[in-house]
């Protein structure tokens, strides 16, 4: 029989694990200077940023697009114009694991979680 102190303290380690949110295991961010963006006519964003050189759809103007509405859609698109304009380094973070370099272009990209201002 195990002693008593080992298997407490191996059931509360499995209990902090489970406890912790899933993307603690699977994020990363990617801080970046906007090199262009892209609003094509059926509303698709995209962006081409320093941390990819190569262009990432974000989200869509006209409706649901990969879990992020039409209304986040666009307060990405004006945040990321005013961080293009400024000079300033946007902030994207996905909750996958990859890296900025190595993901994914155009509609296969994944989208971020959320999209900021990096200054």
């Amino acid at each position: 029989m195990k002693p008593l102190s080992i298997t407490i303290s191996k059931w509360l380690l499995s209990a902090v694990v489970f406890a912790l949110p899933a993307s603690s295991f699977a994020a990363f961010s990617c801080t970046a200077k906007i090199n262009s963006i892209l609003i094509y006519g059926n509303g698709t964003v995209a962006v081409n940023h320093s941390g990819k050189n190569d262009v990432q759809y974000v989200c869509s103007m006209n409706g649901n697009y990969k879990g992020v509405t039409a209304a986040t859609c666009a307060m990405w698109a004006a945040t990321l114009s005013q961080i293009k304009k400024t000079g300033g380094n946007a902030l994207f973070y996905y909750d996958v694991v990859s890296t900025c370099a190595a993901m994914a272009t155009y509609d296969q990209a994944p989208v971020p979680t959320y999209i900021g201002d990096a200054q």
